[in-house]
């Protein structure tokens, strides 16, 4: 088993919280952005029920993967549309869920399309319209699909053995002076809520932190 292969989606987004701003919300768009994250999060949901199941289960995890790729390009084709029209949806714009939610799905873009993004994201981030944790995260999952170390530590893959393990970081002394500067709690911190949020232990790799 590959060491990529992600811990379900609420692993990642656990230290992405932050409080709604307050009005000028976007009613319709939170509202679409809201269901298209719903979407996303029920046929992964599925899929990781029916990988438990195989190889009995073969057949349906392949039709639950395939329909996982179709909502994920029309989720994706769909953000791109509501991003030309009225810009990054962050939390300002459309609320902390929906924010999530366009996150999520460019998470699920290909790494081709993540990197177009990341400029916009950047922006949006300098702009104040969204958090830097949203930034680490993407930041993160881009290194990740390339193969490089991760920079902030927000994400955690499956080893070999299919046990949680932290994806290697870079320049692991420092990790926590970036995290910070991004708004995000220490890496032992990050690791301990993920632990009790999963209910096993997360091997820490080349980190020497408890």
């Amino acid at each position: 088993m590959s060491t990529k292969r992600l811990l379900p989606p609420f692993v990642v987004f656990l230290v992405c919280t932050a409080a709604f701003a307050q009005g000028g919300f976007d009613n319709t768009l939170r509202t679409e952005l809201i269901e298209m994250g719903h979407r996303d999060q029920e046929v992964r949901q599925r899929a990781s029920v029916l990988i438990r199941g195989l190889p009995e289960a073969a057949e349906e995890f392949k039709a639950a993967v395939a329909q996982q790729n179709e909502i994920d390009a029309a989720n994706f084709q769909r953000l791109e549309a509501l991003v030309a029209e009225h810009g990054w949806p962050g939390k300002r714009l459309v609320g902390e869920e929906a924010s999530r939610a366009a996150l999520i799905i460019l998470q699920h873009a290909s790494l081709k399309q993540q990197q177009q993004y990341l400029p916009v994201l950047r922006a949006a981030v300098e702009e104040g319209a969204e958090p830097g944790t949203s930034l680490a995260v993407l930041e993160d999952g881009i290194a990740q699909a390339q193969g490089t170390k991760q920079i902030y530590g927000t994400r955690v893959v499956s080893d070999s053995d299919g046990k949680p393990m932290l994806y290697p970081v870079d320049d692991p002394a420092n990790v926590d002076a970036r995290r910070q500067a991004v708004g995000l709690p220490p890496l032992k911190e990050q690791l301990r809520q993920m632990e009790a949020e999963i209910g096993m232990p997360i091997k820490r790799g080349d980190i020497a932190i408890n």
